[in-house]
């Protein structure tokens, strides 16, 4: 049988909204790793069936994410991404990823950046890595 994680952390900066989420009587602990859970269960459903990714946008896509230095905050990763793309000469690039992810919800976007990451977890050819994550089909 597989050993299950013990996980400690501080609820620093979220205390207030578990707090909320959190029935008299049951443990914060209880709630939050519930809401894991939940989260987790999200993404894994994954990066959205709409944002379709030829190779090329793909590999652009986890480049300029791993090259923003600051915590993507989702409703401004098209942005973001832009960003990144246009000042290391992708113009083309940084046009039809941004088309591409200002249409996602806040929780596609941070699917897009959990499969980002993920994806650089991963050992293997960058395709099958793309593959895995979602970003290319």
């Amino acid at each position: 049988m597989a050993q299950t994680a013990n996980l400690m952390f501080r609820a620093v900066g979220f205390e207030e909204a578990l707090q909320a989420r959190t029935p008299d009587g049951v443990a914060l602990s209880r709630t939050a790793a519930r809401d894991l859970r939940r989260l987790y269960a999200a993404l894994e459903a994954g990066v959205p069936r709409a944002l379709q990714l030829d190779a090329d946008e793909a590999v652009a896509l986890v480049d300029a994410v791993g090259a923003i230095k600051e915590e993507p905050r989702q409703a401004l990763l098209w942005a973001k991404v832009s960003q990144v793309l246009a000042r290391h000469g992708q113009p083309a690039l940084a046009d039809i990823l941004a088309s591409k992810l200002r249409t996602l919800t806040d929780l596609e976007a941070l699917a897009v950046v959990d499969a980002v990451e993920r994806c650089e977890l991963l050992a293997g050819d960058q395709g099958e890595r793309l593959r895995t994550v979602g970003l290319l089909r």
